[in-house]
């Protein structure tokens, strides 16, 4: 128990100590990404959300299509299959 103990506290220790490994920079040269992402093959059909079993039916109501589901669709693919308003993270 003794041993259990310390090595809690050894790990406590060591969790505030700061990270050297990292050393932020000036970029100022920074680059550019562009570019085109496609989907292939169909578009997912949307999805739908039942939302007369949530507990808000006044704020529920308004963001429904009027008969209790909501519809997402989870990204807009353009008539060529190209995404639109994609977000690419590095």
């Amino acid at each position: 128990m003794r041993y259990l103990i310390a090595a809690m506290i050894a790990l406590m220790m060591g969790a505030g100590a700061p990270v050297w490994a990292y050393e932020e920079i000036t970029v100022t040269d920074g680059g550019t990404l562009t570019g085109q992402v496609t989907l292939d093959g169909a578009v997912p059909k949307p999805k739908g959300y039942n939302l007369t079993t949530l507990p808000d039916p006044l704020y529920c109501g308004r963001i429904s299509d009027g008969q209790g589901w909501r519809i997402l669709q989870p990204f807009q693919v353009g008539p060529a299959g190209e995404f639109r308003e994609l977000v690419v993270y590095l």
